[in-house]
């Protein structure tokens, strides 16, 4: 029996707290850009920012990405694949920060690892999925609510790594935070999407 879950959660994980607000970029018949997989080779850029900037916030950028899961039972055989995602259409910068280049190459560097602790924290729950004792005997509402646990403790990392580094501005709380999730994704490499 095969069992498809929907990406969780049904909003976008984000950046910044205000993810509603995030407009897709371009009207009717704009071309839609794929999504881009995490991936140690392939880091940020500005030019993957094509949404719209909100002028309602005070934010300088916002790092949309969507953290999807799959499982699949063949009788007894369970197997999951986790998947985060960076949204090029929802995302975006204000062309202000761009202006000045160590400003902008800052500001990158903490919406990338924003994205890096996206990647981080589907490896946690890749490790959680594959530890499962008789996952295909699970209710699908136990298996959600395991996930949707997971989904809090990402959201609340995103929140307290905004705060400890002053969305980015405190460079010596950035600096510990890149090496802290740098080593965590070494240690985590076995968890990494194939």
């Amino acid at each position: 029996m095969t069992r498809l879950r929907p990406i969780i959660p049904r909003w976008p994980l984000v950046a910044a707290i205000a993810v509603a607000a995030a407009p897709v970029s371009g009207q009717k018949g704009a071309p839609k850009v794929d999504p881009i997989p995490w991936s140690s080779s392939r880091p940020l850029t500005w030019a993957d920012y094509r949404g719209a900037a909100d002028l309602s916030t005070d934010a300088m950028a916002m790092t949309v990405y969507l953290l999807g899961y799959e499982t699949e039972c063949n009788g007894d055989h369970f197997s999951a694949a986790v998947t985060t995602t960076f949204q090029p259409d929802r995302s975006w910068v204000r062309t202000t920060i761009l202006e000045t280049a160590a400003r902008a190459t800052r500001l990158l560097e903490h919406e990338q690892l924003h994205f890096d602790l996206s990647e981080l924290h589907a490896r946690r729950l890749r490790q959680c999925l594959a530890g499962l004792k008789d996952a295909c005997a699970m209710e699908k509402k136990d298996l959600d609510a395991l996930v949707t646990k997971r989904v809090r403790d990402i959201t609340s990392t995103q929140l307290q790594y905004d705060r400890e580094t002053d969305f980015g501005r405190d460079t010596r709380a950035q600096a510990k935070w890149s090496a802290d999730t740098a080593q965590a994704l070494a240690k985590s490499a076995a968890w990494s999407a194939r």
